[in-house]
């Protein structure tokens, strides 16, 4: 919050430069997305995945890819 206390959401982001000389591109891995139960569903996750994408873009990270469980349906529509 822009007022300070605990995040109301979180990612895990992991480097996968292990890669380029594969991949020839820069590419980011997104896991454990999290967001407490009870600020579900008011878009949290949804604007954190946006800005680490519009910084990771700034940073010349061309893919990202995450990783989400059959299991869990609201990640699987983000």
């Amino acid at each position: 919050p822009k007022s300070g206390g605990e995040p109301l959401a979180g990612v895990t982001i992991l480097g996968l430069d292990l890669y380029l000389p594969k991949w020839q591109e820069r590419v980011i891995g997104l896991t454990d997305l999290v967001v407490p139960e009870d600020e579900r569903r008011k878009g949290y996750g949804q604007a954190l995945l946006l800005e680490v994408a519009k910084r990771l873009r700034d940073e010349l990270v061309n893919k990202l890819e995450a990783h989400v469980g059959e299991s869990n349906p609201a990640a699987l529509r983000v």
